[in-house]
C-alpha cells in the first residue's frame, strides 16, 4: 500500500508540474506533507519564488538570474577572497593584520574584512552532510559560472529539447571563455594545494562556495548585512540543489541557491533584527506561534516538549 501511495504521489507531483500555468496555492498545499525526492529541487525553486508560475517565463528568468550571479562574482569576488576563505577555513583562525596585507589593492576593502571573518567562522561551524551535499569529483567545483546561461531548461521532458533548441548556444561563448581563463590563472589551484596539506579540509570547496554565496548576499544587501546563523539557513537549499537529480540544473546550483536564499531572507530577515525583538515579528514570537500550533494539532507532543 505504501509503495502504491508513493507512486501515486509522484504521479500527482509530476502531473501538477506539467501545467503551463502553475497554481502556487495548489503547489504549496500539495507540498505541505512532503515532496518526493525527485521533485523536491524544482518545487523548492517555485515555493521560494525563484521560478514564476508561468512556465513560459522560466527560460528567460533563469538566464537573466544566472547571468546576474556571474556579474556579481566578477564585481565582488577575486583570487584574494578565495585565498582568504580557503586558508582560514582550514586554520580555524583569522589574522586581520595578515589579511590586510593580502587584500591591499584588491576588491576587498577594510570594511569588508570583519564581515568575511564572521562568515568564515559561521560556515566553519556548519556541519555538512557530505553524502547529501555531494558533488561529482570530476566537475570543476569553483567554476559553476563557466556553464552557458543558455542551458536553462524546463523539468518537463516533453519541453526540454524544444526549449534548448530555442536558445542561442553561442550567445555567451566569449564571456564563458573569459570566465574560464580567470579561473585557470592559478585560482583553482588554491583548493588543491590546501586539501593536499590538511586532513581537516573535507568538503572545503563546498564551504568555500557557501562563504561566497553569503558574502555576495551581504554585499548586495548592505542594509541587512551578515547575521550569525545564516549558514544554517543556507545549508538545506545549498545541499538540495547540489544533489539535484537533473544534471543541467545541478550545474547552476550556486546561482539558484543564491537567489532562493535571498528570497527566503527577505521573508524571514526580521527574525534576525534586534529592532523587532519585542514585537510580533521577532523569532521569539514566531516560536510561540509554533508552540501553539503544535499544542493544537498534537497536545501529547506539545506536553513532551514542555517536559524536556
Amino acid at each position: 500500500m505504501d509503495l502504491i501511495n508513493t507512486k501515486q504521489r509522484i504521479a500527482l507531483f509530476t502531473e501538477t508540474l506539467k501545467q503551463p500555468n502553475l497554481d502556487f496555492d495548489i503547489i504549496a498545499n500539495l507540498s505541505f506533507n512532503g515532496i518526493p525526492d525527485i521533485h523536491r529541487p524544482i518545487y523548492w525553486r517555485i515555493l521560494l519564488k525563484y521560478l514564476p508560475t508561468k512556465k513560459e517565463k522560466w527560460i528567460q528568468v533563469l538566464k537573466n538570474k544566472r547571468n546576474s550571479y556571474n556579474i556579481y562574482q566578477e564585481e565582488f569576488i577575486d583570487s584574494s577572497f578565495k585565498s582568504i576563505c580557503y586558508e582560514f577555513l582550514v586554520k580555524d583562525s583569522f589574522n586581520l593584520s595578515m589579511i590586510r596585507q593580502k587584500t591591499q589593492g584588491t576588491k576587498i576593502k577594510e570594511k569588508d574584512l570583519k564581515i568575511i571573518e564572521n562568515i568564515i567562522k559561521d560556515v566553519s561551524r556548519t556541519q555538512l552532510d557530505y553524502d547529501l551535499c555531494r558533488e561529482d569529483e570530476n566537475n570543476d567545483s569553483l567554476s559553476n559560472n563557466s556553464i552557458s546561461n543558455n542551458q536553462a531548461i524546463s523539468p518537463n521532458n516533453d519541453n526540454q529539447n524544444s526549449e534548448k533548441n530555442n536558445e542561442n548556444e553561442n550567445e555567451n561563448e566569449n564571456k564563458n571563455k573569459k570566465n574560464k581563463e580567470n579561473e585557470k590563472n592559478g585560482e583553482n589551484q588554491i583548493e588543491e594545494k590546501i586539501e593536499n596539506k590538511n586532513p581537516k579540509s573535507k568538503g572545503l570547496h563546498l564551504k568555500y562556495q557557501m562563504c561566497e554565496i553569503i558574502y555576495l548576499f551581504t554585499r548586495l544587501n548592505s542594509g541587512f548585512g551578515f547575521v550569525q546563523g545564516m549558514s544554517e539557513i543556507l545549508v538545506p537549499i545549498f545541499c538540495l540543489f547540489k544533489n539535484d537529480p537533473n544534471e543541467e540544473w545541478r550545474k547552476f546550483s550556486n546561482h539558484d541557491t543564491f537567489f532562493c536564499f535571498t528570497n527566503l531572507m527577505s521573508e524571514i530577515g526580521h527574525h534576525f533584527c534586534q529592532d523587532f525583538d519585542q514585537t510580533d515579528l521577532s523569532i521569539h514570537a514566531s516560536l510561540q506561534r509554533v508552540d501553539q500550533l503544535v499544542a493544537f494539532f498534537d497536545p501529547k507532543l506539545a506536553s513532551h516538549f514542555v517536559f524536556i
